[in-house]
């Protein structure tokens, strides 16, 4: 990708971001977020960028790392993190003989999983697992577990009931996995509300993770046209 266009998309990328959240279904939402986070980070060849040959990152944000997979190849990109032709050698353990996808022989260094081809592009990230749960689970001191509105303008309510105590505490996170609230923790029964007011946050997807008597429940929530 020509670093002006590069350049552009991220200025524009999340304006453009904010426009497409409006007026979608949650499942609209969630393609719309996929296809403009791709845009933003896309990157044919970060090799030889402030780093040099056989390197990725900028020396800045990303640190410099050995790429050894992208070694004498042509930079063409933003130089951050992961990019295509790289993260294509390591999955198939291939030689790429053009950007579109057309492979050659073995290049040595052998597959790898998804796993690790995000530790090696991201290595200050850690990656979390989490099981995302659309229904209470099955435990018998909660009768009630429910988020609205949802999709919202940057106001929801979690509305619960528990027929026994339990402590219960609230995160939420961006879209990036950065934790962006935290609340106390609670001893609560019976009936329960908590308000979260989001206003001063950007639109977009976040998760909402509920500890619940030492499980955690996490439900996707959709703040839209603030």
């Amino acid at each position: 990708m020509p670093p002006r266009r590069e350049q552009k998309m991220e200025r524009l990328g999340i304006h453009s971001l904010q426009q497409a959240l409006e007026g979608r279904t949650e499942r609209d939402l969630e393609e719309s977020l996929k296809r403009h986070l791709r845009r933003l980070e896309a990157a044919e060849q970060n090799n030889q960028a402030s780093c040099g040959n056989c390197n990725t990152g900028d020396g800045s944000t990303f640190a410099c790392q050995p790429d050894a997979v992208c070694c004498g190849q042509t930079f063409n990109g933003h130089g951050r993190g992961m990019c295509q032709n790289g993260s294509a050698r390591w999955a198939t353990g291939l030689t790429l003989v053009s950007s579109t996808c057309t492979f050659g022989g073995t290049n040595s260094f052998g597959a790898q999983t998804w796993q690790w081809i995000l530790g090696h592009y991201y290595p200050t990230y850690a990656l979390t697992t989490c099981q995302v749960i659309t229904a209470v689970p099955n435990n018998n001191s909660i009768e009630e577990f429910k988020v609205f509105p949802n999709p919202n303008n940057g106001i929801f309510t979690i509305r619960m009931k528990f027929n026994s105590m339990k402590t219960v505490s609230f995160r939420l996170f961006n879209i990036e996995g950065r934790l962006v609230y935290e609340s106390a923790v609670y001893h609560l029964s019976g009936a329960q509300s908590k308000d979260i007011d989001t206003h001063n946050w950007m639109d977009g997807v976040y998760l909402l993770e509920t500890t619940i008597g030492g499980k955690k429940l996490v439900k996707k929530v959709v703040v839209a046209g603030k």
